[in-house]
């Protein structure tokens, strides 16, 4: 795979861009790309909140497992994510753990 530029403390740079559960979800400019998601360095973007990369559990060139805080939508909260790319980096497998947590993974396609 792409060699890892980002640093220890940043989300690896093979997760980092813009990633859907649809091609939908790309357009940003929709009203319903709910399943739309953004990485970078150091934050997740989604459709209705933002999350700030906090303690770096685990990682490596393909994957992170993180706690983050996250705010969206008047409200605040914490929760440890997981981020696996998979299939030369099209696809982005998302683990939630904690009590906020989506049950089950979560698959994402790159956009573009």
């Amino acid at each position: 795979g792409p060699a890892d530029t980002a640093a220890a403390d940043e989300i690896p740079s093979a997760l980092q861009g813009m990633w859907g559960m649809n091609e939908a979800d790309c357009d940003r400019s929709r009203g319903d790309a709910k399943g739309n998601l953004r990485i970078g360095p150091k934050k997740l973007e989604f459709f209705e909140a933002v999350a700030r990369l906090g303690k770096v559990r685990a990682r490596d060139a393909g994957a992170i497992r993180a706690t983050y805080a996250f705010e969206g939508e008047g409200q605040s909260w914490t929760m440890d994510v997981a981020l696996e790319v998979r299939d030369d980096g099209k696809r982005l497998v998302r683990r939630d753990s904690g009590p906020d947590a989506m049950p089950g993974p979560l698959q994402y396609l790159r956009c573009g």
